[in-house]
């Protein structure tokens, strides 16, 4: 009886290591299960890092190249406002009537539009594929989002400058001048119109000036081009603080 009492105990004694023995392989195989786990989540993390860092690089320089287009622009609608100026200086007979080349430089003035190209296809993508949700620096997201609505405000009043550019202007410019000569005085971003063809018809300057529709239009187009210039300046100014969030993104 004794003997088997032993023997049993011996037998529990087994059982126990070998459940102690088989629970610490358990949780060895776990541990192993978690930390590889662990290990390529961080691995994940790392990749999923550097693409948006490499992202955010390609953004960076585009915002570059906008800030770039908009000074320009902004410049330009500047000198649209001065030329108006000019021309209502001489409707209003404070200055005499200039001569040819001058006057067509500032009648040219009027057919420029500056047109901001709209088409950002890496700020399109960092929201059609949701990847705007993944930045966590939500001052930079909410700038981003922001961008968007800014530029649809500008665009507003540069479809009125189109409109008013291509149709109005062009449609009483043919009534009384020589657009092939304004062409010529096309200056914006150093294009060079010049032209071989000699015209003959002889430009009723006076009659332009003294077109009610023509002043119309001048006032309209200045009350444009100032608007322009205001969303203009958002703009550069929200552009600026993104380009300050992205660096902080690339050097931390």
């Amino acid at each position: 009886m004794l003997n088997f009492l032993r023997k049993l105990r011996r037998n529990e004694m087994k059982e126990s290591r070998y459940l102690k023995y088989a629970a610490g392989e358990i949780i060895l195989v776990v541990i192993g299960i978690l930390i590889a786990f662990s290990i390529n989540n961080w691995n994940q993390r790392q990749k999923d890092r550097t693409a948006q860092l490499e992202l955010f690089e390609s953004l960076k320089i585009d915002f570059e190249a906008r800030l770039d287009e908009l000074r320009e622009i902004i410049e330009g609608r500047r000198t649209g406002i001065e030329a108006i100026h000019s021309l209502y200086n001489i409707i209003n007979e404070e200055t005499p009537l200039p001569e040819p080349n001058e006057i067509n430089r500032l009648l040219a003035q009027n057919l420029i539009v500056y047109s901001f190209n709209d088409n950002f296809q890496m700020l399109n993508m960092l929201f059609n594929t949701g990847q705007i949700n993944q930045i966590k620096n939500e001052s930079l997201k909410r700038k981003l989002i922001q961008w968007p609505m800014l530029v649809e405000e500008m665009l507003e009043e540069q479809r009125q400058i189109i409109r008013l550019s291509t149709i109005n202007f062009e449609d009483i410019y043919y009534k009384h001048i020589s657009v092939n000569l304004v062409n010529q005085q096309f200056n914006f971003r150093n294009y060079n119109l010049k032209s071989n063809f000699s015209s003959k018809m002889k430009p009723d300057y006076r009659g332009l000036l003294d077109n009610m529709i023509f002043e119309n239009l001048l006032a309209n187009r200045e009350s444009f081009l100032y608007i322009n210039i205001i969303d203009g300046q958002s703009l550069i100014q929200l552009a600026e603080e993104i380009i300050e969030e992205f660096e902080k993104e690339l050097t931390q």
